[in-house]
């Protein structure tokens, strides 16, 4: 294999190399396999649970066509070394001939030691089969949006159905929600979903950090795998992005469902700037009780009355004016999981509600629903 390519490859090899697993017992897991063929340039990585395929178009064909495969978070150090500050003009060139592996900018070659690289040959093939659409949304609103909900899903893999993020049909569009228990999220989005039933997206998913382009396509097989793809922008070149994912053994939750049980009794309107004084005080008390284990040692109680709302710490007392519609209430809640919905519900007027000292509390944005519970103190 031999072929030349601008230095955009490093966003690529980057993304690539999180989706590497760690291959205690199967090594070729943690490689980045690079593929030219034609006038594009494969990068695919996977961990079994996930398999992301990176699409490049080529300025000029491959002298050798072939395949390589490198130990990810070794490559992605070569590639940048290569590909650094003072060469970003620079064409990156791979080489690979027998078991040696040589990549050369500017005048600057560096080999692959033999230990970090592997026979391509070993690396598992992408997914195959027919996937049918299943929904189809904006790409950087749908990323958006789970980049939101991310923090509020569970990493407790002995709970499937709440370890993954939920994408659901709704009138106009698609809903995403995730909870772990303690915090439940909802965001709506502009989308057409093409049919059956609501899907259960891995964690893995949040490792999409890149600025994607056009529209997104959700495709997949029922109880076997999804696929995500859709076109990023990395650096200055465009590529598609595809992402399989190994279904959680598990349905989606039926969020709307839990919502609809909840009737608040007493309701607070908050300003940009009331909203964003709560965060800040939240995030004052949560950063105070860093350093304790028991959650409950993170416990804010909100005081609700007819100025507005306090946030009551160990220390300091928070005073906020808001607009308040219902009865005086009072209702502990964990620190960092108020905060954490707070994030996810971004800045701007927020609505919350509240019912009895042992109800769940409500955050609500434009577009977008969250609930916190309560602590029993």
């Amino acid at each position: 294999m031999k072929v030349t390519v601008d230095n955009n490859i490093k966003e690529a090899i980057r993304l690539a190399s999180r989706f590497c697993g760690k291959g205690r017992h199967f090594p070729i897991l943690q490689a980045v396999c690079l593929q030219a063929e034609g006038a594009g340039l494969g990068v695919q990585a996977t961990d079994m649970n996930c398999y992301l395929y990176v699409g490049l178009g080529l300025e000029a064909l491959p002298e050798e066509e072939g395949a390589v495969a490198i130990r990810g978070k070794v490559l992605a150090d070569i590639v940048e070394r290569l590909a650094g500050a003072g060469r970003l003009a620079e064409a990156i060139t791979i080489e690979a001939g027998g078991e040696r592996v040589i990549l050369s900018a500017g005048g600057r070659q560096i080999a692959v030691l033999p230990e970090d690289g592997f026979d391509p040959q070993d690396f598992p093939p992408p997914p195959g089969g027919c996937l049918d659409l299943l929904a189809e949304a904006e790409a950087e609103t749908f990323l958006s949006a789970l980049h939101r909900l991310g923090p509020l899903a569970s990493t407790d893999d002995d709970r499937p159905q709440l370890a993954g993020i939920a994408v659901a049909p709704r009138e106009g569009g698609l809903t995403l929600a995730a909870s772990d228990g303690w915090r439940l999220g909802m965001v709506d989005i502009p989308g057409r979903w093409y049919g059956g039933p609501p899907v259960l997206l891995r964690r893995d998913v949040l490792k999409l950090k890149v600025k994607p382009q056009g529209n997104i396509c959700l495709r997949g097989r029922e109880e076997d795998i999804l696929e995500l793809r859709f076109w990023a922008q990395l650096g200055q070149r465009k590529a598609v992005v595809s992402l399989h994912l190994q279904a959680l053994p598990a349905k989606a939750p039926d969020y709307k469902a839990v919502l609809a049980k909840y009737s608040p009794a007493t309701r607070v309107v908050l300003g940009p700037d009331a909203a964003e004084d709560l965060q800040m005080a939240v995030d004052d008390l949560a950063w105070t009780f860093a350093e304790g284990r028991n959650f409950r040692i993170d416990r804010v109680d909100l005081e609700i009355g007819e100025a507005g709302i306090t946030v009551h710490g160990r220390v300091l007392d928070h005073p906020i004016p808001a607009q308040v519609d219902g009865p005086p209430t009072r209702v502990a809640v964990n620190a960092r999981y108020l905060l954490g919905v707070l994030k996810a519900a971004r800045t701007g007027e927020i609505r919350l509600s509240f019912g009895g000292r042992l109800d769940p509390v409500g955050v609500e944005v434009p577009d977008g629903r969250f609930l916190v519970m309560p602590l029993d103190v």
